[in-house]
């Protein structure tokens, strides 16, 4: 049966009217969540009908196992109310036949025993780029490749060190996301490694190449190191009891050279790995162990080897009533048995996922490519499949409790406020149980359950505290699933995927006082098993011995990281990040002195383009760097301009004719050295083309800046196809002045919905979660 299909116009207006009229987000869901048919005609008119396809999705596969949950049920926690929000993957996945792409959110790859050899190190080359190409984040641990002193036992050569391979792995990342765009990249180390003084000093370097992310895993030993003022044991290999190689160092060397680069935004991010492995229940079993993290555009999650994550977002904002008035109040019920459900569905998104890597195994068999390449691939799926199967880890993504806090009328520094989030995090972490147990008894538990490995276990012994009846029946019935992760955002007051940001621009609106004020720091037991990070705001003249107080406080109450923002001269918080950016924009946006009357020679360069199937060529002149003029016209043409192609620098020279008028020509240096003018630049088009070179002249004369003079000229009505094309062109060879790292202003990034773009040599790159869009 023929399916009914939608235009596009059609699709744009009903997906802005969900959005609340943000176009990017609509744009978003049409290109990579609606569904569409094999000729890429649109299947969907609007994001309520990707919300009922998943739901159907979801609900077929609790079909199959004993007090299914309904449709109808699946569709109310993601609309009207929002509830729940799905990442982009399983909008575009869940339901969609003819997509055998994963829905995973984020996988983790590693090394074998041997990393020094050049067969593991390309191997996972192969595997990362295999799963950008699927658009799944990743997660990399570098910490098993040999130190840069140590010699490969198989080789008389030293193998690549971990810079060496930092680089490689981003340098691939680059090249994927030239072909399309991509998920972030995560590499860590641990300190512990003799290479992580290199590997922070690599980080300046790293920061510059949009959608990599580094990660320093550190340890409580250095940590004590530190703040004991003594020595650090680093070592290879790093868990080894014997290890082949083994220095010391001062740790508060260490410290100061990361604080010091922290100020300046140029250090890997840090994690306490230690604290990672306190709170989750995968550490208790050898073969989960979290070994790295992977960030997606929301969150960072802790990730063994071939691990991968699912997130589910849940609104603790929806679960209030009657908000910022004195009845208002937080739904601790409806929460409660919400999240009874939201682990059922997380556990059925498992065999979702298997049924995608079935499918993309299949394809990967019929595909049209030599059989070693197909292999390994094959092998990377197989052993995602594996852990999938044998742990099924989930994870859910909280968002919206500083939005909470002020809607109940709760100031995050007060003990009120601290109280509720406590009581929030309870109820996860025993709602959560609660299902995973239920489910253990009516699908099965995980294959790998052992009470006994997880007796010591933090979140265990809090769980057999505050109920102890569900303790006792996971003890005799087990677990389905090994962890049910609790992670918060990178960012504070981050809105959620495929959710319309209503509720939160009413939040914002409405208790603006509340957010000058983050989420307070307490030293009390983490109530989930998860990773909360803490925000601190600073002020603008915060200085290193602050942020390692933030720091210290970070590691001592348990959590993974932190997240700090520093006020600046309007005070405005932002995160160090956020800073830099700012600080590059400043200095792309300082606008030179104006120079009213032109100097009688300036240096040009020599921009080639195309015009309704005609060659043209360009002349900007520049002045201290920057475009002053330009000049267009057509080449190998009678009346146009003859040029060699070798040619792409000279000068533009100002000349008087003897009836008083004005002339500019081009003069250029040939390989001898010898001089060639171009008389009349201005005499070689038409009388339009040389109206719109004057206006564009006098603003660049006026030194607006290039970004907005090129946003200007796109702008401009033309009615003849000629002229279009000729200013398409114009717009290309204005392009390149633009400085590396210029916000683009006024534009979200289709992809995460931030408006994090900014101008680099491949085109607009996203610096939050890596989409280019190329030139």
């Amino acid at each position: 049966m023929k399916q009914t299909t939608t235009t596009y116009d059609e699709a744009l207006r009903a997906a802005s009217k969900y959005y609340e009229g943000n176009e990017t987000a609509a744009y978003q869901w049409i290109e990579t969540c609606a569904l569409k048919d094999a000729s890429g005609h649109l299947l969907e008119a609007m994001p309520e009908a990707t919300l009922r396809r998943c739901a159907g999705a979801l609900a077929r596969i609790e079909s199959k196992h004993p007090n299914p949950v309904s449709e109808e049920e699946i569709f109310g926690l993601l609309y009207p109310a929002h509830h729940v929000s799905l990442s982009g993957p399983m909008l575009a996945g869940l339901g969609n036949q003819q997509q055998s792409a994963p829905i995973a959110d984020a996988i983790a790859i590693g090394f074998g025993p041997k990393a020094y050899s050049y067969h593991e190190l390309l191997q996972a080359d192969d595997e990362e780029v295999y799963l950008l190409r699927r658009g799944v984040a990743l997660g990399h641990d570098l910490s098993r490749i040999y130190p840069a002193q140590l010699q490969a036992e198989q080789s008389e050569r030293a193998t690549p060190d971990v810079v060496s391979a930092l680089e490689r792995y981003a340098r691939s990342r680059q090249e994927v996301a030239c072909l399309a765009a991509c998920a972030p990249i995560t590499l860590s180390l641990s300190i512990k490694h003799p290479d992580a003084e290199a590997f922070i000093n690599a980080g300046t370097r790293m920061r510059t190449i949009a959608g990599v992310n580094c990660c320093l895993l550190i340890d409580d030993d250095f940590m004590y190191a530190v703040a004991k003022g003594e020595s650090y044991r680093q070592q290879f290999p790093i868990d080894a009891e014997s290890p082949r190689i083994a220095t010391h160092i001062e740790a508060r060397r260490l410290w100061e050279k990361l604080l010091r680069k922290a100020m300046r935004n140029e250090a890997p991010e840090i994690q306490f790995g230690d604290n990672i492995l306190k709170e989750q229940l995968p550490g208790c079993y050898a073969g989960a162990r979290p070994q790295t993290l992977a960030a997606t555009q929301n969150a960072t999650i802790p990730l063994a080897t071939y691990d991968s994550s699912r997130l589910l977002t849940i609104n603790l904002y929806s679960y209030v009533e009657q908000a910022f008035s004195d009845q208002a109040v937080f739904d601790h019920k409806l929460f409660r048995r919400h999240l009874f459900l939201i682990q059922r569905l997380a556990d059925d998104l498992i065999d979702i996922e298997e049924e995608k890597i079935e499918r993309l195994l299949h394809n990967l068999t019929d595909a049209d490519l030599p059989e070693e390449a197909k292999k390994i691939e094959q092998r990377l799926w197989e052993k995602v499949r594996r852990r999938l199967l044998t742990y099924r880890p989930t994870s859910l993504l909280l968002t919206g409790e500083a939005e909470t806090l002020a809607a109940l009328g709760l100031s995050q520094d007060t003990p009120a406020a601290g109280a509720h989030t406590r009581a929030i995090k309870q109820s996860l972490a025993v709602a959560t149980c609660e299902s995973t147990v239920k489910m253990a008894e009516e699908r099965g538990a995980f294959s790998d359950y052992d009470a006994g490995r997880e007796a010591e276990n933090s979140l265990i012994l809090r769980l057999r505290n505050v109920a102890p009846d569900l303790y006792d029946r996971m003890q005799k019935i087990g677990r389905r699933n090994l962890a049910c992760t609790i992670v918060t955002p990178n960012k504070p007051d981050l809105q959620a995927d495929g959710a319309p940001d209503v509720w939160l621009k009413a939040a914002r609106e409405q208790a603006q006082e509340y957010f000058k004020e983050k989420q307070p720091l307490t030293t009390a037991p983490l109530e989930a098993q998860g990773i909360n990070r803490p925000t601190f705001a600073l002020p603008e003249t915060a200085d290193e011995s602050m942020i390692a107080h933030c720091y210290f406080a970070t590691w001592k109450s348990g959590y993974q990281s932190c997240y700090i923002q520093i006020a600046t001269a309007e005070d405005v918080l932002a995160t160090g990040a956020e800073a830099g950016q700012m600080a590059a924009s400043a200095t792309a946006y300082a606008l030179p002195e104006v120079v009213e009357h032109r100097p009688y020679s300036l240096d040009c360069d020599v921009v080639r383009f195309q015009n309704n199937k005609e060659k043209w060529v360009a002349f900007v002149g520049l002045l201290d760097g920057r475009p002053y003029e330009i000049f267009t016209g057509l080449q190998d043409d009678d009346e146009g301009i003859v040029l060699p192609k070798s040619v792409t620098k000279g000068r533009i020279i100002k000349s008087t004719n003897p009836d008083g008028s004005h002339r500019y020509d081009f003069q250029f240096e040939n390989r001898r050295g010898y001089k060639t003018t171009v008389e009349g630049l201005n005499e070689k088009f038409n009388k339009e083309y040389w109206n719109y070179a004057k206006l564009i002249s006098g603003i660049l004369r006026y030194r607006m800046p290039i970004d907005r003079v090129i946003k200007l000229i796109s702008s401009m009505q033309m009615e003849s196809e000629n002229i279009n094309t000729w200013k398409v062109g114009v717009e290309r060879a204005l392009k390149k002045y633009i400085a590396d790292g210029t916000l683009v202003h006024g534009e979200k990034c289709p992809h995460c919905g931030l408006e994090t773009l900014v101008y680099s040599d491949e085109g607009l790159v996203c610096q939050d979660c890596g989409y280019v869009r190329h030139n």
